[in-house]
């Protein structure tokens, strides 16, 4: 018998109510880091949406960041804190390593 872990990210870690969002917006915290703005507050169970600046950017270039931000969330999935956050990218990365430094914020 193995013990295998399943790295799937699905749809249950979005974070798609308007009132949550807005919650979390109102009562959260918020944290600057590296053009990246994180809105968090704590909850139940990790959750997260990605919001952009407006008219910055492509839509293919909102949503390479989109699947390169889930993609790392989804490898750190096991030690990420519970938090409800929503990560608001303010200027297109030209490396991801700033962005990855700025999500460390959300890994124990």
């Amino acid at each position: 018998m193995s013990l295998e872990i399943s790295y799937k990210f699905g749809k249950n870690y979005h974070l798609k109510n308007k009132k949550e969002i807005d919650r979390v917006f109102k009562n959260g915290k918020k944290r600057i880091m590296n053009d990246v703005i994180i809105f968090f507050n704590h909850s139940a169970a990790f959750k997260y949406a990605v919001g952009f600046k407006k008219h910055k950017f492509k839509a293919t270039e909102k949503n390479y960041i989109k699947r390169k931000i889930k993609e790392y969330l989804r490898f750190n999935k096991f030690s990420l804190k519970n938090f409800s956050c929503v990560i608001v990218i303010l200027k297109y990365p030209l490396s991801f390593q700033p962005l990855y430094d700025s999500l460390n914020f959300l890994i124990n």
